[in-house]
């Protein structure tokens, strides 16, 4: 057998073919390093009008960026910006962004975010200014129901006195229609004032109340209020006196005729009580007597003072809010450049701002960036986080506003609270301390109890002249649930707004009392309450109108 072997042969590159490639590749690299060379002198430097202009809109996307997202104006002059963001840290708390420029030609425009250290966002600033004009929104208030100082609404202190021994189950009272001023809602009783002496043996009781009286002028039966007064509290033994009982009944109509009665309890004689005989009958005003049948003796009268207190409506009041829609920032670095950035939460313009969602410890909290904790513990020591769950705090501690101040210009409060349990006078309270000024100021307190029948029963008292706690509004809320409770106060006209569940309750006039204290607010439960809760707090101090 016979094998037969293939040799193949490989050519190599000719010298012509080499020359040939060499002079082609040549010519590449040399089109090619003139292609970067070209683009190397097209890239602008930093000193060069091109080069500025691109640092310049660099930094203007970078502010715009922030402005966008601004919750809160801390500063904001022509070359200083300061303003709070959304959490982004994860820490519960805004973060603060400061844009400053020292209006020095050639010095940097910086940012420094969270108090840190200053960052250079644009060299060679020659001029810098940020405009944010502001716009303007009227809220409607309702009139103010104004409450009147105490008066006498009814009255005889004629002369010759005749004395009346009240005893047994006997009864003497006055009815009477209220002489009050034009222009009046409604009015409260506040006290009586007998002509009176306790009989010689001082154990006796007499319940003094007052009921709404029937057209003939005798009590209809339905009790308004009334208390318990004992003999041995009344004037000496045979010495008539003017002796004040307090019965206090809120919410008197004008026009509607009243009886004030003093009733023997039964615990033998408890008074001997003065009145008058032989007067001119008078429509609005006669002595009643129940001695087993009540009759109407309109020549008649007690020698009696009776105190009230008028209610009116004032004038309506507007709030004016002020917010920052955009902010134009124009840098001058030759060139210039101009900017518009919308903020697109419209922040408001405030002097203070407190709000909380119960997220973090409030103790930690510093809206403002002021340094200082935005809330405190009533006494110092630590705020109890075990009472923080999923945004609601239980209270079991008082916390209050930090710093203190004055608090004199509108103060907008908007909270949602509750109180979980049934127990009687406890529940979730609040304390508003304003209108601090020349040694005055108003306390407002808010109070949310649930009821037996698990509604919550909100109710706004503010302290009166005489350091009494005055009730301004009482309304019950079916839910047994959240209560959002919203207060407008205007310190320049003594009012406040007051709105539940987003219902109008109306305005109020509130009194000023002598005091030192310092303006804040007061988070609490009350009374040791263990089901005081509170899901979020907003406070808003708006600047002087």
């Amino acid at each position: 057998m016979r094998v037969s072997a293939t040799t193949s042969s490989r050519h190599a590159f000719t010298i012509i073919e080499v020359a040939l490639a060499l002079v082609v590749a040549t010519t590449l690299m040399l089109g090619m390093g003139s292609a970067v060379l070209l683009a190397s002198h097209a890239i602008p430097d930093n000193d060069s009008p091109a080069g500025a202009a691109a640092n310049q809109l660099r930094a203007l996307e970078i502010i715009a960026a922030d402005i966008e997202e601004a919750l809160f104006f801390t500063d904001r002059t022509s070359s200083t910006l300061g303003f709070t963001l959304p959490d982004r840290n994860g820490d519960g708390n805004p973060e603060h962004v400061l844009y400053d420029w020292s209006t020095v030609a050639g010095e940097p425009l910086t940012r420094s975010l969270n108090g840190g250290t200053a960052e250079t966002i644009l060299e060679n600033v020659q001029t810098l200014s940020f405009v944010s004009p502001s716009e303007s929104t009227n809220e409607s208030l309702a009139p103010p129901v104004i409450l009147g100082a105490e008066k006498i609404v009814k009255s005889y202190t004629g002369a010759g006195v005749s004395s009346y021994s009240l005893t047994g189950t006997e009864s003497i009272g006055e009815s009477f229609t209220a002489d009050l001023s034009g222009g009046v809602t409604d009015w409260d009783l506040t006290r009586v004032e007998p002509l009176i002496t306790a009989n010689f043996v001082t154990t006796g009781q007499m319940t003094v109340r007052i009921e709404k009286a029937l057209p003939s002028g005798l009590p209809d039966g339905t009790v308004i209020a009334e208390v318990i007064v004992s003999e041995k509290d009344l004037p000496s033994p045979d010495v008539f006196a003017w002796h004040t009982i307090d019965l206090p009944a809120g919410g008197l109509d004008p026009t509607t005729r009243y009886v004030v009665s003093f009733t023997n309890t039964g615990l033998g004689e408890s008074a001997w009580i003065a009145y008058k005989t032989g007067l001119p009958a008078r429509p609005d005003q006669a002595m009643v007597h129940d001695n087993g049948t009540w009759a109407v003796y309109p020549s008649s009268s007690m020698f009696i003072k009776i105190h009230g207190r008028e209610r009116s409506l004032g004038t309506a009041q507007n709030l004016e809010r002020s917010f920052v829609p955009m902010v134009e920032i124009n840098i001058g670095s030759s060139p210039a450049s101009l900017s518009r950035a919308v903020c697109l939460n419209s922040p408001e313009l405030l002097d203070g701002l407190w709000e909380l969602d119960f997220s973090i410890d409030p103790t930690s909290a510093d809206l403002t960036f002021d340094t200082e904790a935005d809330w405190a513990v009533q006494g110092g020591g630590a705020f109890d986080t075990g009472m923080l769950n999923n945004g609601t705090w239980s209270a079991t501690q008082q916390i209050l506003t930090q710093p203190t101040g004055n608090l004199t210009t509108p103060i907008t409060f908007d909270a949602r609270l509750r109180d979980t349990t049934n127990d009687a006078g406890a529940g979730a309270g609040v304390l508003l301390a304003v209108d601090r000024s020349g040694g005055l100021g108003a306390n407002l307190k808010l109070h949310v109890a649930r009821t037996t029948d698990a509604r919550q029963k909100v109710t706004l008292t503010s302290r009166d002249g005489a350091a009494r706690e005055e009730p301004l509004l009482e309304t019950t809320v079916e839910a047994a649930s959240d209560v959002d409770v919203r207060l407008v106060v205007l310190p320049a006209n003594d009012m406040v707004s007051v709105e539940v569940n987003g219902v109008d309750h109306g305005s109020f006039q509130y009194e000023l009392f002598t005091t030192a204290d310092q303006g804040r607010v007061e988070l609490f439960p009350v009374s040791g309450e263990v089901g005081a809760q509170f899901d979020h707090v907003s406070i808003r101090v708006s600047p002087t109108p």
